[in-house]
């Protein structure tokens, strides 16, 4: 089994809600307009050592992540566009300066509950 990857409810393991693999399944289902898909797994039992699990939308989620990402869009990367900030492109400690800054906002708008 994928150590951190999933968890036993009633002795059947189940896919973690809070996992990087089921965020990004769940917005590759909104993207696709998929009606779910299939995560397969195997594990490390000597039988019966494929789990699959039919992944649901998560509307919840899906809907607070799009939020998100508009704030990243609209606080964050229209700002940047129109201050013209890449004009400091020559100036690499500016960029990297400046992307961190950047990726830092991301980061607290996505923490966020």
């Amino acid at each position: 089994m994928l150590k951190g990857h999933f968890h036993k409810i009633e002795e059947a393991p189940t896919f973690k809600r809070c996992h990087d693999y089921y965020k990004q399944v769940q917005v590759e289902m909104y993207v696709t307009n998929s009606l779910y898909p299939d995560f397969a797994v195997c594990t490390s039992s000597e039988s019966n050592n494929i789990h699959i699990e039919r992944i649901l939308p998560d509307i919840e989620f899906v809907h607070e992540r799009k939020t998100k990402s508009f704030r990243v869009f609209h606080e964050i990367i229209v700002p940047e566009i129109f201050e013209r900030k890449q004009e400091h492109a020559h100036n690499l400690k500016v960029i990297e300066k400046m992307l961190n800054d950047m990726k830092n906002k991301v980061s607290l708008i996505f923490k966020e509950k």
